[in-house]
């Protein structure tokens, strides 16, 4: 891939990544850790990117719309593969203990109920500014 196909997907991947935020703040989906919008959209724009980027240099493959197919059938093995692995971790940890905070502790903040003290707290009226509560 030549240098200014890497900026490419580089740039629309971040792209990708931003909407995604948009997206998942107005849906309201909650991913705490923003964990799939960062790595999951940036991932798979990249690895389908790739298949109209692609030049003969790097293993001889080149963009096309059959290495694009390629790309999106690989993309779509390694998400089943994600979700599936994923599922089952999550349910082996969580029959170990409960994964997910109840509400109430959620409301009253994680630093005080899994750390025990109180941290930095974010205003929702000044997401731009910290404020330090003092309780």
């Amino acid at each position: 891939m030549k240098p200014w196909a890497a900026l490419m997907i580089g740039g629309i991947g971040a792209s990708a990544c931003y909407f995604a935020r948009v997206l998942q703040t107005s849906l309201k989906i909650d991913d705490a850790l923003e964990v799939f919008r960062a790595h999951g959209v940036g991932g798979i724009t990249g690895s389908l990117l790739i298949g109209i980027f692609a030049t003969k240099a790097i293993d001889g493959v080149s963009g096309s719309a059959r290495q694009f197919l390629i790309q999106l059938f690989a993309t779509i093995v390694v998400a089943a593969y994600s979700v599936v692995v994923t599922w089952l971790i999550m349910k082996t940890l969580n029959a170990v203990g409960p994964v997910r905070v109840s509400a109430e502790e959620e409301a009253r903040g994680l630093d005080r109920e899994e750390a025990y003290h109180l941290g930095i707290a974010l205003s929702e009226t000044t997401p731009d500014r910290v404020v330090v509560s003092e309780n």
